[in-house]
């Protein structure tokens, strides 16, 4: 594929790409402690659409090795996306996530992989964020097992990531006909929704529009005793709500855990590795009196941890840790 005469994606799909591409370079700042300039390649047309042939085509050479990562995408915007990362870069990615030295030589290993799937969740974790205040809602980026591709890319977008003393990084970003249909949908629809107007008061002798008089049944009769008995459960209920809802508890974001002797911890010095039973793909778990309320993604918000909650137990269930907090 040649850069000659690129075809240029849709300006929705560009800002889109730029998204990503910022977040990108936020998380691996974060991740690396330097800072990433991100930049946008000369973008490709999508797999399948003719070029131009080229006067001196360049003699071909070897294939790279690529990782593609799959997101569904729900929302605000709504479709799929595919990420494209040569294995070389993805090796470099997933040492930093795991603070290793650099190097791209070494071996795509499953533990690579599984780090490579991790640092995708936390650039989808800042690309969430920014995608909320850009397209006005919330929009959810979920990284697909599956490596089946049922769909044609619409439109290609490449970027470069580069620091001091860091080979640049690129990824290639693919996205479905539906979610670029998505993107042009909200560009055309940004500003804040008009409120629905308030239907005007109407009176057995008023009209509407030119309509006819209007009845409205009455409500249905309700007895004394029965709303008085209502009334003063609810207020019950909330008064007993508002006792608790002052009380400071303390959450907890457990990542894994293990059981060790306690000649392990005695050995324990800096640079020593301590293995837990969760693997990176794994959700975390949120703690609140020692009791499990929550699962989700660990994601980087402003370079601090935060939890993308996935799943959370009834509110009745973290009631309950309330209680045995404060008992």
């Amino acid at each position: 594929m040649t850069s000659e005469n690129p075809v240029s994606p849709p300006v929705a799909a560009e800002e889109y790409a730029r998204v990503w591409g910022e977040s990108t370079a936020r998380a691996l700042g974060q991740l690396n402690g330097a800072t990433f300039t991100p930049t946008p390649v000369a973008s490709a047309p999508p797999p399948g659409a003719s070029e131009p042939p080229s006067p001196a085509e360049p003699a071909p050479t070897a294939p790279v090795e690529e990782v593609s990562l799959y997101f569904k995408v729900s929302g605000r915007l709504t479709g799929d996306q595919r990420f494209c990362v040569s294995k070389a870069d993805g090796v470099r990615l997933a040492q930093m996530l795991m603070a290793e030295p650099l190097d791209p030589s070494a071996a795509f290993s499953e533990g690579y992989a599984d780090a490579l799937n991790e640092i995708f969740r936390q650039f989808a974790g800042l690309a969430a964020s920014t995608c909320k205040a850009t397209y006005g809602g919330e929009v959810q980026f979920s990284l697909e097992a599956s490596q089946t591709v049922e769909w044609t890319p619409a439109t290609t977008a490449i970027w470069s990531f580069a620091a001091p003393q860091v080979a640049p990084i690129q990824w290639t970003l693919l996205l479905s006909p539906e979610i670029l249909a998505a993107l042009e949908s909200v560009k055309d629809t940004r500003s804040p929704p008009v409120p629905a107007q308030t239907a005007a008061p109407q009176s057995a002798k008023g009209a509407v529009s030119g309509a006819g008089p209007v009845s409205v049944p009455p409500a249905p009769a309700e007895s004394p005793s029965m709303a008085v008995s209502t009334a003063s459960q609810e207020e019950n209920d909330n008064s007993n709500l508002d006792l608790l809802l002052d009380v400071v508890l303390e959450a907890t974001l457990r990542f894994g855990q293990r059981e060790m002797s306690l000649r392990d911890i005695l050995e324990l010095h800096p640079g020593s590795v301590v293995e837990l039973n969760r693997r990176l793909q794994e959700p975390a778990e949120l703690l609140v009196a020692g009791r499990v309320i929550a699962h989700g993604d660990v994601v980087i918000v402003d370079g601090a941890y935060g939890l993308r909650i996935t799943d959370v137990a009834h509110p009745h269930q973290r009631l309950e840790s309330v209680e045995t907090r404060s008992a």
